[in-house]
């Protein structure tokens, strides 16, 4: 009997062994990973199934997506105790951070300490993966994209910090660019910048800015672009689709992709860079906006995919 009983606590012990205190409190299973999504719009679900993808049946997968009653889906989290959570997306990457868990954020643009939880530990976000493309692959991409034109021009928006564009100035110097900043801090300040480039640059590059770039700014952006002949370089499939020549953005399934291998190795107590780059990033090009500006554009596909949209 007295054997039976160890057999018995040695096989408890076997059974519990996935659980394991990883500093964040409770015991939590090193072996389950929550992925949470900010919303289900499109690009959120391309992520999503690129983590679900690269996590297959190495982990046990619990997802979940924020909605109306965000309260009621982080404590559905939070009864899970997972090892890990992915969060998609800034909303996401914020409750997330509200929780006793370690995160994996991805598919966040300019994730800053202060959108978090004011208790946030610092150590809570393991790893970040933006949607940022970095400025020597957007300068490297844009080189190969338009070899004769030199001057570029930036629309320099709030979300452009002093650091960001001294890095910018000295990518576009290796690439052989020169660059002239216009300064904005609103949408009704754009077209304005926009104008302070033309006849200076051959072409002008929009980056990521929530403030800036609305729908109907955007559109009136786009507008005077074509008038000016001054051809636009967007940071999404949706600008490009507007009017802009070309644009770069990352592939958001392999986004989730790589946040699915990082997560993985976190589990397995590889440490995590704090911040990775996308690994793949897409080249979209107008093929009407080529017509109206007589462009024609050529990217080799070793170098990213190439997009093209009508």
């Amino acid at each position: 009997m007295r054997r039976r009983r160890m057999l018995l606590s040695m096989v408890d012990f076997a059974l519990l062994a996935p659980l394991a205190r990883v500093g964040y409190g409770a015991e939590r299973s090193t072996r389950t990973v929550a992925v949470l999504s900010s919303s289900a719009a499109p690009a959120y679900r391309e992520a999503v199934t690129g983590v679900r993808m690269a996590l297959g049946s190495n982990v046990a997968q619990e997802y979940f997506e924020l909605g109306p009653r965000d309260g009621d889906v982080m404590n559905r989290i939070q009864a899970v105790q997972p090892g890990l959570i992915v969060a998609i997306g800034s909303r996401a990457t914020a409750a997330a951070a509200s929780l006793d868990a370690p995160v994996l954020s991805a598919m966040v643009l300019g994730l800053q300490e202060e959108a978090l939880p004011a208790a946030t530990p610092r150590r809570r976000i393991v790893s970040r993966i933006p949607l940022e493309v970095p400025p020597r692959t957007v300068l490297a991409r844009l080189k190969q994209l338009f070899p004769r034109w030199r001057r570029l021009g930036v629309i320099r928006g709030p979300a452009l910090g002093h650091h960001a564009q001294a890095e910018i100035q000295s990518e576009a110097a290796a690439q052989g660019f020169t660059v002239k900043f216009a300064e904005c801090r609103s949408p009704k300040e754009m077209l304005e910048a926009f104008r302070a480039l033309s006849g200076a640059v051959d072409f002008v590059l929009c980056l990521p800015d929530r403030v800036l770039y609305q729908s109907a700014p955007v559109q009136a952006l786009i507008l005077s672009s074509i008038r000016a002949r001054l051809p636009l370089v967007g940071f999404s499939t949706g600008f490009v689709s507007a009017g802009a020549l070309a644009g770069l953005q990352p592939d958001y399934r392999e986004i989730g992709v790589q946040a699915g291998e990082s997560a993985l190795r976190f589990l397995e107590g590889t440490p995590l860079k704090a911040r990775e780059e996308a690994r793949v990033v897409k080249t979209i090009v107008n093929a009407r906006a080529m017509r109206i500006f007589g462009v024609d554009i050529r990217i080799p596909k070793r170098d990213g995919e190439l997009v093209l949209v009508r």
